[in-house]
């Protein structure tokens, strides 16, 4: 007996041991992978950018029950229809409600446990593929750090799990195994993709190569079996995008928005990424090195891989808020592609585990996401930036004032500012134009332009507007906050160095 407990005891001691099934080197990076996810969405303050205009709607859905058909926020536009708020409603209704019970903290913690479940998801899978636990979280990572410039908290994030539940869904049709059930459980996901945001042709697109893929081989063979799975997806899946307020109307909407003229010349996303910027570059290095992988990984590529590749990839040069979902839809082929290059290496040989080590290395993970729970994360030894849960563009003191000297009015804001004034003001004071950019005619756009830099008649176009008070940005328009202080006809508020706040004199 003391033979065998000394024996025992020098097998838990050995570090080369492990039991099947524990917990292994491999696994950790998969941890690893998913908990800096996790941490990065907690720590990510809430930017003003979209968060609160949504917000602002979604309130405006719960105490009316019914979606607004006109403009409620803008003087220039007021009363006028807004067709493209069928298409956000239910993740502004759900965004104001989270708000309302969890507050930020809550609604950052909710995201950040929406986000890493959407990579989870694409984890699973890689997994599902045959691909081994390294090459995975490095086909997770590749998707990661691509769409981590559209991690803000807006109604476009929740779309990224609805994105990985969709391909998830989409491989378990494909499988054969119960097929009308995930049929259907694929059409409740589209259901809510196309009234929360208009990316939902991401799975659509997948589907099209694949069915594509399917055609040909099986006029080639004769076999038409293996076009069963595909037909079940499509009809469920369009049957998932006609529950929407507009029907059939709500997409053909999108399309246009995405070739409105404002949109593509004032919004940085809607931009082809350059180099230098950051992202960009990210972009433009993993980019290449995907294309390396594929051709050192000597496997064959299928049709429907290689279209996909294609299509996403030439999204993502054309627009840089595609450059996400060419992540999310080619982390699988990456992941594969290493794990060909793993299997022929000889680092893919299972090396010595230390149990021990890897259970420290694990619970310093489960330390390090408890800590950045937004309700600690202000104890860090972070930037400031990130221990602020509203980002610093955000105009809270100036907003504060303007309710203070003025009840309600016509306002002009920096853009950023518009959002945030339609929710605290509660309708109440109406700004000039806000991120809405396939809203406002490019008329409006020119003007709030000629404003924005003072140029020559910027008071007049006030006046004509009957603008009331003014909420800037000394980063963004500083030209016209030096005509404002030099003009009679408004009066400076002291505030901070966020918003400048200026209210129309007396006569």
């Amino acid at each position: 007996m003391a033979h065998f407990l000394s024996k025992l005891r020098s097998n838990f001691n050995s570090p080369g041991t492990q039991r099947p099934g524990g917990l292994r080197l491999e696994h950790l990076w998969a941890v690893i992978v998913l908990a800096s996810i996790f941490v990065m969405v907690n720590t990510h303050p809430i930017r003003p950018h979209d968060f609160w205009f949504h917000l602002a709607y979604g309130r405006i859905i719960a105490e009316t029950h019914s979606l607004p058909l006109a403009d409620r926020f803008s003087f220039s536009m007021a009363g006028q229809p807004y067709e493209s708020e069928a298409g956000y409603w239910l993740a502004q209704l759900g965004m104001f409600a989270l708000f309302r019970l969890g507050g930020p903290q809550g609604t950052i913690l909710v995201f950040s446990l929406l986000v890493t479940a959407a990579y989870g998801l694409l984890l699973l899978m890689c997994r599902m593929a045959g691909v081994g636990w390294r090459a995975a979280a490095a086909g997770v990572l590749f998707a990661a750090v691509l769409g981590s410039s559209n991690w803000n908290i807006r109604p476009q994030l929740l779309a990224f799990p609805l994105s990985a539940l969709s391909l998830w869904l989409l491989e378990k049709i494909k499988t054969g195994t119960h097929p009308w059930r995930w049929g259907l459980a694929l059409m409740v996901c589209m259901a809510a993709w196309v009234n929360i945001h208009g990316t939902y042709f991401v799975p659509l697109a997948v589907l099209a190569f694949r069915g594509l893929e399917a055609v040909l081989r099986a006029l080639h063979e004769r076999d038409y079996a293996p076009m069963k799975p595909l037909m079940i997806s499509l009809v469920f899946m369009l049957a998932g995008l006609l529950l929407n307020p507009r029907g059939l109307a709500l997409p053909f909407y999108f399309a246009r928005m995405a070739q409105s003229g404002p949109v593509q010349q004032l919004v940085g996303e809607w931009q082809p990424p350059v180099l230098q910027s950051l992202d960009g570059a990210t972009f433009f290095a993993l980019l290449g090195l995907s294309i390396i992988l594929l051709i050192f990984a000597r496997r064959g590529v299928g049709l429907a891989e290689l279209l996909g590749f294609l299509f996403f990839g030439f999204m993502a040069l054309r627009y840089q808020r595609a450059i996400a979902w060419f992540g999310i839809t080619q982390a699988g082929l990456v992941a594969l592609s290493i794990d060909r290059i793993l299997a022929r290496s000889a680092s893919a040989r299972p090396g010595v585990e230390n149990r021990r080590l890897n259970a420290l290395v694990l619970g310093l993970q489960v330390c390090l996401a408890l800590a950045s729970l937004p309700w600690l994360r202000a104890y860090w030894p972070l930037v400031p930036a990130k221990k602020d849960i509203y980002a610093r563009e955000t105009p809270i003191l100036a907003v504060a004032n303007l309710q203070v000297v003025l009840p309600a009015g016509n306002v002009y804001s920096e853009l950023g500012f518009s959002g945030y004034i339609s929710w605290a003001g509660d309708t109440r004071y109406k700004i000039f134009v806000d991120p809405r950019f396939e809203f406002f005619p490019p008329v409006l756009w020119q003007e709030y332009l000629q404003i924005n830099r003072a140029v020559p008649g910027w008071q007049s176009l006030l006046d004509g507007y009957n603008v009331q008070a003014l909420v800037l940005s000394p980063h963004v328009q500083p030209d016209l906050i030096r005509a404002a202080l030099n003009s009679p006809a408004w009066q400076h508020v002291p505030g901070d160095d966020i918003a400048e706040l200026f209210i129309r004199s007396a006569p």
